[in-house]
């Protein structure tokens, strides 16, 4: 559901707008390279236009001026057609410099240029002026010379101009495409995070939902924003959650109802027993005392495995935390206490080594969890063995540890050990097997307040089992780690 066609077209399109800014600041580079190329391709022609007119202005000045020249001073009024054919070739340049775009100045350079042309041959229309006249003949003809130069110095100008408007076209372009490629790629990045974060949003709260109820946490109502697809999804796991949650209502109600009808009998069985071991209907054969302690034992096992259920039924049941501030190393000496029995029947040493240390905490969820914990290890530890439990503080966490001499936790079974019912492999020496619930709702209690648990050095003999808790209203009593004294059993 999540790939359907709707989605997809959906990331397509936030991919697709993501790209819109990069590829504008491309097309638009390229426009500017265009114009540029073509602007260049126009000035270089009309550079080649002004450098022929400009040349052909100036040959013809040098020609009429030569040819006049020489004829006033030869007194030879034949090569006046000398000055015709000059004057005809300057007529045809000046009529090619008109056909250019040029500006003011090298139009009033043409003007001028075209008033002495005509004031001359208006002098030598007749030939050969008088002797008097033929000063300002020359003068005409050297100003017509020197206009065609002053024109050419003009179309030069002119190309000059073209040329240094070309450089700063260029190099505008060049400043300005850091900064467009800049901004493009700006708005891209924010275009593409603000899609990542429009799609992954509804995508986090599924995977947010979908871990509330892997971990049996139906309290809070699926509700997804987003593409049409994933709302739909959300839809039906809301109604997953609701199956789930009433059918942990009902198992809930199911162990409750199975735990009490099944106390009573028991407690009649229990009863019975105790009188029967206790000699009040007579005394018993041999045959019989086993009978009685068979039925005794299982009897108590069968208590356990309820009380056990109980418990597992009141931690589903999420009952809130009851916090208070707690001794920890009276804690831990109480729930050591409890074990005496079966800590001596094993002929098991333990150490304790503590931080004398208060912290707020829920007093019995806390006592359950540390009760399980050494339950577990003494049911794996050797005949003989040693059980370590050591509290600390350690990065602003009550961190506690209980080790064991037994044939350690697999890699394997490092997290499948905190699962409900799961059992693993039992210890030789065991005659009951367990409920697979104690490390189950140990996990969920440490859960419950913030913490942690792990299975340290896993695949090792001996299991180390750590449990971190976030150190609440914390008062130290003592520098010093200090081992707590329980009998001869402790060390």
């Amino acid at each position: 559901m999540i790939f359907s066609p709707t989605v997809a077209r959906l990331v397509g399109g936030c991919f697709f707008l993501t790209a819109v800014p990069l590829c504008i600041a491309i097309a638009r580079l390229a426009i500017n390279l265009n114009e540029l190329a073509a602007r260049s391709q126009v000035a270089v022609k009309r550079a080649e236009s002004v450098g022929a007119v400009s040349r052909e202005l100036r040959t013809a000045g040098l020609s009429v001026e030569r040819s006049v020249r020489q004829a006033v001073v030869l007194d030879d009024a034949s090569l006046l057609e000398d000055y015709a054919r000059a004057r005809q070739a300057l007529e045809r340049a000046m009529k090619r410099a008109d056909e250019l775009p040029t500006q003011s100045s090298e139009r009033t350079a043409l003007g001028e240029l075209r008033t002495f042309d005509g004031t001359l041959a208006a002098q030598l229309v007749g030939g050969l002026p008088p002797a008097d006249a033929r000063p300002a003949v020359v003068e005409a003809a050297t100003r017509i010379s020197e206009l065609a130069d002053k024109v050419e110095e003009e179309f030069d100008s002119f190309v000059s101009r073209e040329i240094h408007e070309l450089e700063e076209s260029a190099l505008k372009g060049r400043n300005d495409w850091p900064v467009l490629v800049g901004i493009a790629a700006l708005l891209a990045a924010v275009l593409g995070l603000g899609f990542s974060v429009w799609v992954s949003r509804p995508l986090s709260s599924l995977d947010r939902s979908i871990r509330r109820m892997g971990e049996a946490r139906f309290d809070a109502p699926v509700t997804i924003k987003g593409p049409r697809d994933l709302r739909t999804l959300g839809e039906r796991l809301e109604w997953l959650r609701q199956r789930l949650h009433s059918l942990e209502s009902h198992q809930a109600n199911f162990l409750r109802q199975v735990s009490h009808e099944l106390k009573t009998p028991l407690t009649a069985i229990r009863e019975g027993t105790e009188l029967l071991n206790d000699r009040v209907t007579g005394e018993l054969t041999e045959g019989q005392e086993e009978v009685v302690r068979i039925i005794r034992d299982n009897s108590h096992q069968l208590q356990r495995l309820i009380n056990d259920l109980l418990t597992y039924q009141q931690h589903r049941s999420e009952v809130p935390l009851r916090l208070e501030t707690v001794y920890v190393p009276d804690l831990v000496q109480k729930v050591v206490d409890s074990h005496r029995v079966p800590i001596l029947a094993k002929a098991i040493s333990t150490k304790v080594h503590i931080v004398p240390v208060s912290v707020s905490l829920d007093r019995e969820k806390i006592r359950v969890v540390l009760d399980n914990l050494l339950s577990n290890a003494i049911k794996y530890s050797p005949v003989g063995g040693q059980i370590l439990i050591a509290v600390r503080i350690a990065h602003d966490l009550l961190q506690m540890d209980v080790s064991d001499q037994g044939p350690g936790i697999s890699h394997a079974d490092r997290l499948k050990i905190f699962e409900s019912f799961y059992q693993g492999p039992a210890p030789a020496q065991a005659s009951v097997k367990g409920t697979g619930l104690g490390l189950a709702i140990a996990h969920d209690f440490v859960l419950a307040h913030g913490g942690q648990i792990d299975v340290m050095d896993a695949g090792k003999p001996g299991a180390r089992l750590r449990v971190r808790l976030p150190a609440m209203d914390m008062k130290t009593e003592g520098a010093q780690e200090s081992p707590l004294a329980h009998g001869g059993a402790q060390q």
